[in-house]
């Protein structure tokens, strides 16, 4: 039997990085063309979210570890 994905949850993580940064990490992530999907939560502080499908776990899961290394994204523990 085949598991389903609900095409309506989404995972997240939210990230914490140099405010100078969101930019360019906005830049990026439009580049990946719906893979990830970016919501700045604090500009100030620079706290981001990232978002993606289920079904683009796998890619996603590549590109965040990228860019963590790339724009020194630190992920925010979840509260």
């Amino acid at each position: 039997m085949t598991e389903s994905i609900d095409p309506f949850s989404f995972c997240c993580r939210r990230y914490r990085l140099t405010p100078a940064r969101i930019g360019m990490l906005r830049f990026l992530v439009e580049g990946y063309d719906g893979i990830l999907f970016l919501r700045t939560i604090e500009a100030r502080v620079a706290v981001v979210e990232l978002s993606w499908s289920p079904s683009c776990a796998a890619d996603a899961e590549k590109i965040l570890a990228a860019l963590s290394i790339e724009l020194d994204m630190v992920a925010e523990e979840k509260s």
